[in-house]
């Protein structure tokens, strides 16, 4: 097997978590085989993200230290984010939903939930299919 079929074949989807105590979900992310970059603050995030960090999936609380997490989600989508986001919810406005759907958040996980459930969400919202199709366009600029 060629050496680029084997990377391409080997594809792991990166998530950036952003949320006051990330370490729980880290864990269970990380154990299902999930590539993580963990932050405690949006101003973390941005950071990352301007300086090349590569991430999939966007998991971020409502109100993570720093902004709030759907402005987090509006600057990323500012700076060139296209993937999808799932927001961490305890309370959550109807003017807040409606600017999660503006901004395509494609969950909003209400708390408590389960760690199920969390998977569950990113099955739903990253197939393997996309992930490869991304990383193969982005190795193609």
């Amino acid at each position: 097997m060629p050496a680029s079929f084997a990377k391409l074949a080997i594809v792991r989807r990166v998530l950036l978590v952003v949320a006051e105590g990330p370490s729980a979900k880290v864990g269970l992310l990380e154990r299902e085989g999930w590539a993580v970059r963990a932050f405690r603050n949006s101003d973390g995030a941005l950071h990352a993200f301007n300086t090349g960090t590569h991430f999939d999936v966007l998991i971020t609380d409502r109100a993570p230290i720093g902004s709030p997490g759907l402005l987090l989600l509006a600057s990323l989508r500012e700076r060139g984010f296209t993937g999808p986001a799932i927001l961490l919810a305890e309370n959550i406005t109807i003017s807040e939903s409606a600017e999660a759907e503006r901004l395509g958040v494609a969950r909003i996980l209400h708390k408590p939930f389960s760690h199920e459930s969390l998977l569950l969400a990113l099955r739903e919202t990253l197939s393997p299919s996309e992930t490869h199709n991304q990383n193969q366009n982005e190795n193609q600029t």
